[in-house]
């Protein structure tokens, strides 16, 4: 446990640091351009850039790890040819992009013509990103592959500092979004130029035939990821039928983002490689039970921040945004998605260890077949919740998939192994619900909201150090629960 810890360790603080020069550029955004329409174009044209890239550094990896960790020792060919065919299919896809951008534009947006034009521009521009994103995806597979986590987690860093730097010197000279979605290009450049420098050492670590395995895998998990992480796109589009509806959500999955990292410490990312060694060693009920471990852990971490990110909304980005161009209207719109936001945040923070056990199993077809499911059931929710509940209608549907891609994901691996799916279904809504309904009590028994900032900051620090308290109780009954459970297997 005390290699996984220093391992969460060097990610967490690259992952914070990450977060938090993202979050910076936010809010000297938000300061400058509020809600405006020039938010919104920056927002949309860098959305699919931005979609393709947390695919392909996020995802690529659940693929390449494994492969990776298992044909470590054999190591005698390079591994370059083996990233041949993906390459080949990243540069198609980005060309796709770039040919298609102006009925992508129309599609995103319901402007002008002119808008769309310009969106076209702007989407042509952080398309870049696509390529390089790729290069870094792969080189961090291989520091992840070879336990380089500091690594990973300084060129995240990297990334999110240069786009701050960049995007506040643009944005102090009163330039236009255009101008942005270079400094967003210019982050993913820097951190794949630090990750390949870090990874060429490594790059005689692989099997002599995996090329072909992986390409397959590789385009299996891309339509599906594809597929799966369409739907941000799909509710920004719907948003924009709302005024300010894209930049609504973009602010608000900011604050998730931070929430997220702030939840998983690192251990989603670790997780694929401790779990596809516990495979590669003891098979797939020691996988299976490492990544038990691990979902517990991220339980206790994430309870505590859903639960008062989701009772401390309106707090939040109050402190956080509501200044300059940013209104009180915008305040309101804003809270009400991250709201619904941290619930599906929670839900996804725990899903990383199962979805990693299915690949380091090689149950890619499972994966494919759940994501496409729920992301269409998702999209569902949320055309008709629109109907009824306007702008947070819209994320509903995305919530719901997050839930669903849990349930699904356990109860796949729980028939796997042979194990009852009740309670890895029982521990976290109860755990969840329980923090919840105790942080509520609470916060609105101390001191109920009155608008000041002040008054804000307490009732989040009240709210944090009675969830804490409820997540060591969690950690405590699940640490007992499980020896138990890993006995009984015994």
């Amino acid at each position: 446990m005390s290699g996984l810890g220093r391992k969460s360790f060097y990610v967490t603080i690259g992952a914070l640091l990450n977060a938090g020069f993202g979050f910076a550029f936010q809010l000297v955004m938000a300061n400058n351009l509020g809600i405006s329409s020039e938010a919104d174009l920056y927002a949309l044209g860098v959305m699919i850039p931005t979609l393709l890239a947390t695919i392909l550094v996020g995802s690529a990896p659940s693929v390449l790890v494994p492969i990776l960790v298992r044909n470590a020792p054999m190591g005698k060919r390079s591994p370059i040819r083996m990233f041949t065919g993906p390459t080949i299919c990243v540069l198609v896809v980005y060309l796709t992009v770039v040919v298609l951008s102006v009925p992508i534009s129309s599609l995103l947006s319901r402007d002008s013509s002119s808008t769309q034009q310009t969106l076209a521009g702007f989407l042509v521009v952080s398309a870049t990103a696509i390529p390089i994103s790729w290069v870094t995806a792969i080189s961090q597979a291989v520091l992840i592959a070879n336990e380089r986590f500091l690594n990973v987690g300084i060129a995240g860093a990297v990334n999110s500092l240069t786009l701050l730097a960049v995007g506040s010197i643009y944005l102090s000279n009163g330039s236009a979004s255009y101008q942005l979605c270079w400094a967003f290009v210019g982050g993913y450049a820097a951190q794949a130029i630090i990750q390949i420098s870090a990874a060429r050492k490594f790059l005689t670590v692989g099997s002599p035939h995996p090329g072909s395995a992986i390409t397959k895998s590789f385009i299996i998990l891309l339509g599906s990821a594809m597929l799966y992480k369409s739907q941000p796109i799909l509710e920004r589009s719907m948003a924009a039928s709302f005024t300010g509806g894209p930049a609504v959500i973009n602010y608000a999955d900011k604050v998730g983002q931070v929430a997220l990292l702030a939840s998983t410490l690192g251990l989603s990312l670790i997780s694929l490689q401790t779990i596809s060694s516990a495979v590669a060693d003891g098979g797939k009920l020691k996988g299976y039970f490492e990544s038990v471990k691990i979902t517990h852990l991220l339980i206790v971490f994430s309870a505590p921040i859903a639960s008062v990110g989701f009772l401390c909304s309106q707090d939040i980005v109050q402190i956080l945004y509501d200044r300059g161009e940013f209104d009180h209207e915008a305040t309101g719109l804003v809270s009400a998605v991250v709201k619904i936001t941290m619930l599906g945040i929670y839900f996804s923070a725990i899903s990383g260890p199962t979805v990693n056990y299915l690949y380091a199993t090689s149950r890619f077809k499972y994966v494919v077949a759940i994501s496409v499911a729920t992301t269409i059931a998702g999209l569902a929710v949320s055309l008709l919740a629109r109907e009824f509940l306007g702008l947070r209608g819209v994320v509903i549907g995305g919530m719901c998939a997050f839930v669903a891609n849990y349930v699904v994901y356990s109860i796949s691996a729980s028939v796997m192994t042979r194990r009852s799916p009740w309670r890895p279904l029982f521990v976290p809504f109860v755990s969840l619900g329980g923090t919840i309904a105790v942080c509520a009590v609470i916060i609105r028994s101390v001191d109920p909201p009155s608008g000041g900032t002040a008054n804000a900051i307490m009732r989040i620090l009240v709210g944090l150090s009675v969830a804490l308290l409820c997540s060591v109780t969690i950690f405590f009954a699940l640490r007992s629960s499980n020896a138990r459970s890993v006995s009984n297997a015994r």
